[in-house]
């Protein structure tokens, strides 16, 4: 008979708040100087057990292709350079790890000059397999965040209520 860790619910709830697409919030309305490009994104990719010892993909899917890759080590940093007026999606995945999708919009107000390129920056921790056995594996194929132009703001955010929301069904299944 399989046995798993169980994981205390107060404990997964903080951690999955902590480590979800966590924008860094400040520096978002930074420019990087980089011609044809409407958003730079980076990230950096952890695991929850800190094993330090994982390799991790991380792939960008415009629309339903791959159109970049790259693979980075425990704790690294990876950047792509957007384009405007594109659906893209992020996904980080690793052997043993629930893979991660983030949903990106660069459609821009009218007006709003991209030039030079708005700079958006999340960190995040991978779950195991076998941490996930008791979260609601359906709510785990959704994004975990959805980043767009912010028009109050002035630059690239990602949807806080519907990443608390998307947090909470994974967690309870509610």
């Amino acid at each position: 008979m399989k046995t798993f860790k169980r994981i205390p619910s107060a404990l997964l709830i903080g951690l999955l708040i902590a480590t979800s697409a966590s924008a860094t919030t400040t520096g978002n309305n930074k420019k990087a100087s980089t011609a044809g490009t409407c958003l730079e994104i980076s990230g950096r990719v952890s695991d929850l057990d800190k094993s330090n010892n994982n390799e991790f993909r991380i792939y960008l899917f415009k629309g339903a292709n791959v159109c970049d890759s790259t693979e980075v080590g425990d704790n690294s940093t990876f950047r792509f350079l957007l384009k405007k007026d594109e659906q893209y999606s992020i996904k980080i995945a690793g052997t043993g790890f629930v893979s991660k999708l983030i949903s990106i919009s660069t459609e821009l107000p009218e007006g709003v000059d991209a030039s030079p390129a708005f700079r958006f920056h999340f960190d995040t921790e991978l779950i195991s397999e076998s941490q996930a056995s008791d979260l609601n594996s359906d709510a785990l194929d959704f994004p975990i965040a959805l980043i767009s132009f912010d028009k109050t703001k002035g630059w690239f955010d990602y949807r806080k209520k519907y990443t608390e929301n998307i947090k909470k069904q994974i967690v309870t299944g509610n």
